[in-house]
């Protein structure tokens, strides 16, 4: 199939066979399913009802998930919960598509293809919502998914609606709201590694019109994951984490209410590492031969780091949401301000010498306003909205260089500091549906947008014991003892709308097909003088087919697309230099399959298959670590101060975290009630086919085949307020790499992995 797929010729013809044959066996019922009665009605907050409904707020609007004209994908409490994802990379293996890694506290998420590549700025091509107040920073995606009514992830690109940063899709993480209902649960778990989990949580009724509800969650991960070969230093990506919500929402008058929420998490701890994932280049011991002597150790969840290493993250949230059912429509005002201050020690060569300790730290706070009004006249359904956002943040970074690295002497120091970069993103948007009739929609939106980027910086570079500075090897560094100081503004603007036409065949079945355009806002290199880099921006066509049958029983999903990516977001690292580089163009085209099936009151059965075909269509890049190898020139060979010449034509080459085929498969069981109560067992499968992390394909480049195989066994009291769990992720203790960057000053990759096995008992009580 994916063969196929890379004739974009023949997709559209693809595409259409897929789509045209549940419509067409879907004809002859066509007529009689019209004239049967409405379907159920939907239960609220995302629960599933009999027949499988789920209502979400992806386009703005309360809505059926199955009514929705885009590749969209609801995790519900109940699935949170048997599937134990507790943080975003578990997500990745419940959502069709996603693909998610953690790399020095930053979230990197990318969903066919588009998203955040290892090093290429702070912009994430990902929109994250959290109660629907925007996460302007790839590390504030790591929040706990902890008391969750459900998470929406909305596939595509969401130039419309959501707009910034929107290039790849949108994920809403949507927390239970409080109710009138007093009641509450304790949870504790224990697993593998000396990990420990206490949650709580209490709903409070506060008169007829108000309530509150708050959730406090601990996690204590004692032993570490990444295990240190050398006697006597410390284990990594361990310590603690706290985190906290407090909702309080309640009713003016009976059209108006109001939602306050506080949302908190603390982390301390060795968190943040990377592993090398080859030796030094023999480039690398030329430049540096210390390295020589180093214990490089490069086998999964192992390192030789003998420098400190430490992370303290603290991120809070206070929102304000005030909705009113107005005569023209509702109308919702969402108010934010959110703070993030991160501080890490790291031992960045991740060796047993001390080449490159380093400190890090990183403070910001983000203002966010948000209006919108979604409205029905006649036979048009609209929402219209602005947004408002003011970004504000403060970075230092000091490198220590004990041993030296060429071409700087031993002792000496990289300091860099950014008072501030400042972001301000102004947008307006409509998006309006016209019913044309009972069966058939016209689709149409537009947003603009204006980012308005300023930034001010100092790198330095020195010896420390009074010895020289020296001037930093840029072109545009001034002469003079400060290698350069910067003040830089840069403005984008985009426009970008969204078209489409959904047919229903029958209550139960409906197509659509869409063009739409994503934006992702381009920065600015504060490591080299005057060097801004572009939006990345892409045009999707996409063609869809949602079907429910067996009494709603099974879902079926499928989507076709094709992507024109342009000025793609990547890292080149040259040197002591690290710069976010546009590519010029690439291509993806992609098959989407997705079904749920629930035959009885027993078993539930899930699937997803997404099929990829994503590759370079014009690129040139230099590799950093390697920048000679692959050249015969003499020219090139000879210019070991100038490796940009050394470029290669990297067109036809694979996008970064885009495999070409992976799934998602799980299959749950659970006995009748009994006396005793009732057991469930459950079984997830995943499997991703070869993943590159960098365009130059190289072997060592990529993530090889690989699945994984989670299990769990539910007991539940008769009165389902009491229950046990027994739970094993990551069954076989699978390596698999989920982010990667390079270093060229000992010309290696650097990586993490995802979690090994882990196995544990969850216990949860109910009042």
């Amino acid at each position: 199939m994916v063969s196929v797929l890379r004739k974009s010729g023949l997709f559209l013809s693809v595409a259409l066979g897929v789509l045209a044959a549940p419509a067409i066996a879907a004809a002859d019922t066509a007529a009689a399913a019209q004239g049967a009665p409405p379907p159920a009605a939907p239960a609220a907050g995302g629960q599933t009802t009999a027949v499988g409904e789920v209502i979400v707020t992806a386009m703005k609007r309360a809505e059926s998930i199955q009514e929705v004209p885009a590749a969209i994908s609801a995790v519900s409490a109940q699935t949170i919960q048997q599937r134990n994802i507790v943080s975003s990379e578990d997500l990745q293996f419940a959502a069709p598509s996603m693909e998610v890694g953690e790399f020095r506290g930053t979230e990197e998420i990318a969903i066919r293809g588009v998203g955040l590549n290892s090093g290429s700025g702070d912009t994430p091509g990902v929109a994250v919502y959290v109660d629907g107040v925007y996460q302007p920073h790839p590390a504030l995606a790591s929040l706990s998914e902890v008391d969750l009514d459900r998470i929406e992830v909305l596939r595509g690109p969401q130039g419309t609606l959501y707009g910034r940063n929107a290039n790849g899709w949108a994920v809403s993480f949507i927390s239970d709201a409080p109710t009138q209902q007093f009641g509450g649960y304790l949870l504790a778990d224990a697993e593998s590694y000396n990990e420990y989990r206490i949650q709580g949580e209490v709903n409070v009724p506060l008169g007829d019109n108000w309530a509150a509800r708050v959730v406090l969650n601990h996690d204590d991960r004692e032993d570490g994951f990444i295990k240190n070969v050398i006697p006597g230093y410390e284990n990594l990506d361990r310590g603690e984490v706290d985190s906290a919500r407090v909702r309080l929402r309640g009713e003016i008058t009976p059209k108006v209410t109001v939602d306050l929420e506080y949302t908190g998490e603390h982390s301390d701890g060795p968190f943040s590492y990377f592993e090398l994932h080859n030796a030094p280049s023999p480039i690398g011991l030329a430049l540096n031969p210390y390295f020589a002597k180093a214990l490089v150790v490069t086998t999964p969840w192992e390192t030789s780091a003998n420098d400190p290493s430490s992370t303290n993250r603290g991120y809070n949230l206070y929102s304000g949401t005030v909705t009113w059912d107005s005569p023209v429509g509702v109308l919702k005002s969402i108010t934010a301000f959110q703070t993030l201050y991160d501080r890490e020690t790291q031992d960045d060569d991740a060796t047993n010498i001390s080449a490159f300790p380093s400190m890090f730290r990183n403070l910001t706070d983000t203002f966010t306003q948000e209006v919108s009004l979604a409205s029905k006249f006649g036979p048009f359904d609209t929402v219209f909205g602005v947004f408002y956002m003011k970004d504000h943040e403060n970075d230092d970074l000091l490198y220590h260089f004990p041993l030296g690295i060429n071409p700087l002497p031993p002792e000496s120091y990289l300091f860099y500091q950014e008072p501030h970069y400042d972001t301000q993103s102004v947008a307006g948007y409509g998006d309006v549906t016209w019913n044309i009739t009972n069966q058939l929609r016209l689709i149409g939106g537009l947003r603009y947008s204006v980012d308005h980027l300023s930034v001010s910086y100092e790198n330095q570079f020195g010896t420390y014991a009074f010895g020289p500075l020296i001037p930093f090897l840029n072109a545009c560094a001034p002469a003079g003892p400060i290698d350069y100081v910067g003040n830089q503004t840069e403005d984008f603007h985009s426009l970008t709308p969204r078209a489409g036409i959904q047919y229903d065949f029958s209550n139960d079945q409906n197509v659509y097909g869409t063009y739409s355009q994503g934006y992702k806002a381009g920065g600015l290199n504060t490591s080299a003088c005057d060097n801004p880099y572009k939006p990345e921006t892409i045009t999707a066509y996409e063609l869809g087919y949602k079907g429910r049958f067996l009494d709603r029983r099974l879902l079926f999903d499928a989507s076709a697309f094709y992507y024109d990516y342009d000025n793609l977001q990547i890292a080149e690292v040259i040197g002591l230099e690290a710069l976010t580089q546009n590519a010029a163009a690439a291509r993806i085209e992609g098959l989407e399959l997705e079904s749920d099936y629930t035959p009885d009151n027993h078993f539930i059965f899930n699937a997803s298959l997404t099929l990829l075909d994503a590759k370079y269509v014009s690129f040139y890049n230099t590799d950093g670590i390697n920048p000679y190898g692959n050249f015969p020139s003499v020219a090139c060979v000879s210019a070991l101060s100038t490796p940009t010449d050394c470029v290669q034509n990297l067109s036809g080459h694979y996008l970064n975290n885009a495999p070409k085929v992976s799934t998602n498969l799980g299959a749950s069981y659970r006995t009748s009630e009994e006396s005793w109560g009732d057991l469930m067992g459950r079984v997830d499968v995943t499997y991703r086919s070869t993943t590159y992390f960098r365009e130059f394909n190289e072997p060592l480049d990529a993530q090889p085949p690989f699945a994984l195989v989670n299990l769990s066994l539910t007991w539940r009291h008769p009165s389902h307020k009491y229950s046990v769990m027994l739970f094993a992720k990551n069954v076989g203790n699978t390596p698999y790499i989920t982010t990667m960057g390079t270093s060229n000053n000992f010309g290696a990759r650097y990586v993490t992995w995802g979690d090994p096995r882990q196995v544990g008992v969850e216990v949860k009580g109910g009042f």
